[in-house]
């Protein structure tokens, strides 16, 4: 736990994850987490092994924030949303302070998209995820993660990794 005080957390975990690896099991007190910080890692979390990590661990403070665990990013897996009810029409156009954009329209503004994910590779609005817990003892690149136990993708880390990005930490609009 000596680690990670002294910096943004998800600076530390990123420098520590170059010294020993890119999956890390951190004991914090009495709670096992599992740090993420490559996409390869990420891939496996978050698309192959997803119902395994399906589940939010369960929180006083997000109990309290989100009336028992009630919202879309909070609620236990088995407590289905119906993406319909989520959004129910995706059909374009909506007014936007009088002008009416629809899908089209939307996908000629490619400058604005490039700006818009650069931006959001620099800065991510959560450096670190929402906290997902496993719901079955999972092997990982032939690492055990075991029931309970707390993931985090650090997803500030993934956005500067050298493996994809050559120069990570500039701001520059690729595929113009």
């Amino acid at each position: 736990m000596h680690h990670i005080v002294g910096g943004y957390p998800h600076h530390v975990l990123r420098d520590l994850a170059k010294k020993y690896g890119p999956l890390m099991h951190l004991q914090l007190g009495e709670v096992c987490v599992v740090v993420v910080t490559s996409s390869e890692m990420a891939k496996n979390v978050l698309k192959t092994h997803d119902l395994a990590f399906a589940s939010r661990p369960k929180l006083l403070v997000t109990d309290i924030i989100t009336y028992d665990s009630r919202d879309i990013a909070f609620s236990p897996y088995d407590q289905g949303f119906d993406m319909a009810d989520i959004f129910p029409s995706y059909k374009f156009p909506h007014g936007l302070g009088g002008v009416k954009f629809d899908k089209y329209d939307v996908k000629e503004l490619k400058y604005l998209k490039l700006v818009v994910k650069e931006t959001l590779r620099l800065h991510p609005p959560i450096p670190l995820s929402v906290p997902r817990e496993c719901r079955e003892e999972t092997d990982i690149n032939g690492y055990t993660i075991p029931v309970k136990t707390k993931v985090l993708i650090n997803v500030w880390a993934l956005g500067r990794d050298p493996k994809y990005w050559d120069d990570a930490e500039s701001f520059k609009l690729c595929g113009l």
